[in-house]
């Protein structure tokens, strides 16, 4: 029997997962958009029906599940702190009610973090001592790896460039704060920005994109 893993990928617009051999074989995948504004019982709903989908198309039951999601984790308990771009994922435990539902083993870490770790046995930075990775979607992330080790700080909040404050005039963010890099450059940012614009009538090119239309 092949031995494979789950790997779930949580952020603010779509939730993703995988199956995956050892060999690191993508053997299954699935995506599904982020429910906005819903329950936190509704999200874990959609996502043990998503790993279970993606756990009953292989050939071999899995042997554990790793999640990647947005936000500050708590790794050690199983916790999802805050997750400034899904709003359900307050203070909500994850680990503990999707391995009693799929019956294996569930383990979570900050999705930039995770990111960080797979670059550096991997990935680009394959073989190096220390590494920054930063994320650009929904949001802005970054994780450490130092000395070889995954350095998540005091607060796991090592590498969190998404929330350093820019300006503390600036537009709110979803962390609670305001002006932070992630309110002022994240993907959220750039749409609002671009809804704007084509609003206003001061970019006709845009416009034409959002209207489904080839730009000229």
């Amino acid at each position: 029997m092949a031995r494979t893993v789950i790997a779930g990928d949580f952020g603010g617009t779509n939730l993703r997962a995988a199956l995956v051999s050892e060999a690191g074989e993508v053997l299954v995948r699935q995506e599904v958009s982020t429910p906005a504004d819903t329950s936190p019982d509704a999200v874990l709903e959609r996502i043990g029906d998503l790993l279970a989908e993606v756990r009953d198309r292989g050939e071999d039951p899995p042997v554990a599940v790793s999640l990647a999601v947005a936000g500050l984790i708590d790794a050690d308990r199983g916790i999802v702190m805050v997750s400034p771009n899904i709003p359900a994922f307050r203070n909500l435990s994850l680990t503990a009610p999707l391995s009693e539902r799929l019956g294996i083993h569930v383990s979570i870490e900050n999705d930039a973090s995770a990111a960080a770790l797979g670059e550096h046995r991997c990935g680009a930075g394959r073989g190096a001592r220390h590494l920054l990775h930063a994320t650009l979607g929904t949001g802005i992330g970054g994780g450490l790896v130092i000395d070889g080790r995954l350095y998540r700080g005091a607060q796991g909040l090592a590498g969190e460039i998404g929330h350093i404050v820019l300006d503390p005039a600036g537009p709110p963010c979803g962390c609670g704060s305001r002006g932070c890099l992630e309110a002022t450059a994240g993907g959220v940012a750039f749409g609002r920005r671009a809804q704007r614009l084509v609003e206003s009538g001061s970019a006709p090119i845009l416009a034409e994109i959002a209207a489904g239309q080839p730009a000229t």
